[in-house]
């Protein structure tokens, strides 16, 4: 039984450092918060990085929860430092990160207080889908209105206007 638990154990490591070895870390202090998924930031060596939030999609700002999302996003991490943990940069040059504060996964609690969605079409942490599910459940932030509207909806209906 011992040598069946290493062999788990062994396994499980395996592909814990095979998930992370293609990841990066970035330390920096959050200078500005643009809205509920995307931050600006500058390291020690005064390198200023745009960084979104990977894996979530937060209302456009004229969008109903749009403001408080990004308040709320605001409350956790300006003037502070943070951990992103990241491996790409989107089409406009961001980073997309995981982002730690305070010992909190940012981008679960953005998700699990309701002022963003999981973005389904990149999204690859199972931990958000349960976290909006539940929120979704509770009626929590975006989930209190009647019919919100994904983002990525939202910017399609105002290009054709």
């Amino acid at each position: 039984m011992e040598t069946h638990m290493k062999n788990i154990l062994f396994i499980f490591l395996y592909f814990f450092c095979l998930q992370i070895a293609d990841a990066k870390l970035l330390y920096c202090k959050v200078v500005g918060v643009s809205d509920g998924d995307t931050f600006t930031c500058l390291t020690k060596e005064k390198n200023r990085y745009k960084v979104r939030l990977e894996g979530i999609d937060a209302p456009e700002k004229s969008q109903p929860y749009g403001t408080k999302s990004k308040e709320k996003l605001s409350d956790l991490i300006f003037k502070k430092d943070v951990q992103i943990k990241y491996e790409n940069f989107d089409k406009f040059g961001r980073v997309l990160g995981h982002i730690y504060s305070d010992m909190k996964y940012i981008n679960l609690v953005m998700v699990q207080s309701g002022y963003a969605w999981v973005f389904r079409k990149f999204n690859k942490d199972p931990h958000l889908v349960e976290a909006e599910s539940i929120a979704k459940e509770k009626g929590i932030g975006i989930w209190s209105e009647k019919d919100p509207i994904y983002p990525s909806d939202y910017r399609k209906l105002k290009r054709k206007f």
